[in-house]
C-alpha cells in the first residue's frame, strides 16, 4: 500500500534561508508521499544540496499556464457558497493590511483554486504551509473549496506583523504548529478559541551537525551565520568589534549570509576602523556552513526587534552552532531564551546591546572552563528538544492523525 500524499506549500522556492523548511520535508518523506508548491519562483540558485534534492518536486502557484480560469469557474459552480465565501473574506480583511499586502492576498486567491483542484485529483490526504501568512491562506483556500484538510507552521514576522485572516485560519486547520512556547502564546492571544495549537520545533540532523569540542578551533574567531538584513543585529556586532579588538588583537568577526544590509554592514566597518577584521564571506552551502561553525570559538547572533514588529522566532542557525559545540551569545528576544538559556546553554544580552555583548563574548572567548561548559549543556538540549528526527516524528504523527481523521 502506497503511503498518503502531503502538499506542503512555502513562500519561495529555492530560499537559502529557509533550508531548514526542505530538511523537515525530506525527513518527512520516508513517512509520506511529499509534493511541494511554492507560490514564487524565488530566483535564488539552491545552493543547498538538500534544496537541489527537492527542487524537481516543486510546482510553482504563479506560474502561467492553462486552467486557471477553468478551476475558478468549476468551483464556482460546484461551491458557489463556498467560493464566494472565501472571496470576500479576503476582500473584508484586506482593508487592515497594507495595499502590498492585500494585493498578495487576491494573487493567492486567483492562483489557489487551479491548486486545489490538481489537489483533489491527485489525491492530496493533507496540506501544510509554512508561515501564517500567504502560504497559509493558500492552502486555506484549498481546504474550503477541496475539503483537504491543512494546517500551517507559524515562524515569526508571519505572526507578530499583522497576519491576514490568522483566527479564520487557525480555527478551520486541523492543527497549527508553532515553533516556540513564545510564538503558541501569541497564537492563542490572536486566536483564543483555538484548541490545537501544538509547539513542534524546526530541528537539526545531528548525524550532519557532528560534536566538536574547544580544541582546534581559532580561539579569535568570532562566526555569525544570518541573512544580512536588519533584524539580525550585525549592528551591534559591529559596534562591540573595536572594545574586543582592545583586549584581543587577534579578534576576527565572519559573516555568512547576505541580503540587503551588505554595503550598510562594509560601510560601518569602516566607519568603526575594523574593516581588516569583518570578513563577508556571503550566503553558503550548508556544508560549507558546518566547516565554518567547526573552525569557530563563538557564535553570535544578536537579533533586535524593528519599529515594524518584524523579529526572529528561533533561528535555527543558534541550533546548528550549539548542535556543533560552538558556545552561543544571543539575545533575550521572541522564543530565543528557550534554546539559549542564559548561563545554561548559552550567554544572553538585552537586544541593541553592544556593552552586553562585549562582556558576553569576552566571558566566552577568554573562559575556556565557561565555553566548554555551555557548549556541552546546548549539544544535550538540541538532542532533547531540537533534533530533527524527534520534531518531525511529532509533527508526522499530528499529519498522520488528520490523515486519519478524513477529510472535511
Amino acid at each position: 500500500m502506497s503511503p498518503p500524499t502531503v502538499l506542503y506549500i512555502v513562500s519561495r522556492f529555492p530560499s537559502v534561508t529557509e533550508t531548514f523548511i526542505v530538511n523537515e520535508w525530506l525527513a518527512l518523506a520516508r513517512r509520506f508521499h511529499m509534493e511541494i508548491a511554492a507560490l514564487r519562483r524565488s530566483g535564488e540558485a539552491p545552493i543547498h544540496p538538500e534544496s537541489r534534492r527537492a527542487l524537481g518536486r516543486v510546482r510553482y502557484l504563479g506560474a502561467p499556464g492553462p486552467g486557471l480560469l477553468t478551476a475558478h469557474l468549476g468551483w464556482l459552480a460546484r461551491r458557489p457558497r463556498t467560493y464566494l465565501s472565501v472571496l470576500a473574506a479576503l476582500l473584508r480583511q484586506a482593508v487592515r493590511l497594507s495595499p502590498r499586502q492585500a494585493a498578495k492576498e487576491l494573487v493567492v486567491f486567483l492562483q489557489a483554486p487551479r491548486l486545489a483542484r490538481s489537489a483533489a485529483r491527485e489525491g492530496i490526504a493533507h496540506v501544510h504551509a509554512h508561515f501564517a501568512g500567504h502560504p497559509a491562506t493558500a492552502a486555506w483556500i484549498v481546504n474550503r473549496l477541496s475539503g483537504i484538510p491543512f494546517s500551517f507552521t507559524a515562524h515569526a514576522n508571519d505572526l507578530f506583523v499583522n497576519p491576514p485572516l490568522i483566527e479564520r485560519k487557525a480555527t478551520d486547520a486541523r492543527f497549527v504548529i508553532a515553533i516556540s512556547e513564545y510564538n503558541r502564546r501569541v497564537l492563542l492571544g490572536l486566536c483564543p478559541s483555538s484548541d490545537h495549537v501544538e509547539v513542534v520545533h524546526c530541528g537539526v540532523d545531528l548525524e550532519r551537525h557532528e560534536w566538536r569540542g574547544l580544541g582546534g578551533r581559532d580561539p579569535d574567531l568570532v562566526v555569525c551565520v544570518a541573512s544580512l538584513s536588519a533584524k539580525k543585529g550585525h549592528a551591534h556586532l559591529l559596534e562591540a568589534l573595536p572594545r574586543l579588538a582592545a583586549r584581543r588583537p587577534g579578534i576576527v568577526l565572519e559573516l555568512v549570509g547576505d541580503g540587503p544590509e551588505r554595503e550598510r554592514i562594509l560601510a560601518r566597518a569602516g566607519e568603526l576602523g575594523v574593516a581588516d577584521r569583518v570578513r563577508l564571506l556571503g550566503a553558503r552551502s550548508s556544508e560549507d556552513v558546518r566547516a565554518k561553525l567547526a573552525e569557530a570559538r563563538v557564535f553570535a547572533l544578536p537579533s533586535v526587534r524593528l519599529p515594524s514588529g518584524r523579529m526572529e522566532g528561533i533561528p535555527v542557525a543558534l541550533m546548528e552552532a550549539m548542535a556543533t559545540g560552538v558556545p552561543v551569545v544571543a539575545t533575550r528576544l521572541s522564543g530565543i531564551p528557550e534554546l539559549v538559556r542564559d548561563g545554561d546553554t548559552g550567554l544572553l544580552v538585552e537586544p541593541g546591546d553592544a556593552s552586553g555583548l562585549v562582556a558576553a563574548l569576552t566571558s566566552l572567548l577568554d573562559d575556556d572552563a565557561l565555553a566548554a561548559g555551555l557548549a556541552v549543556r546546548a549539544r544535550r538540549l538540541v538532542e532533547d528538544s531540537f533534533s530533527l528526527t524527534g520534531e518531525t516524528e511529532r509533527l508526522g504523527d499530528l499529519v498522520a492523525e488528520s490523515i486519519a481523521r478524513g477529510s472535511g
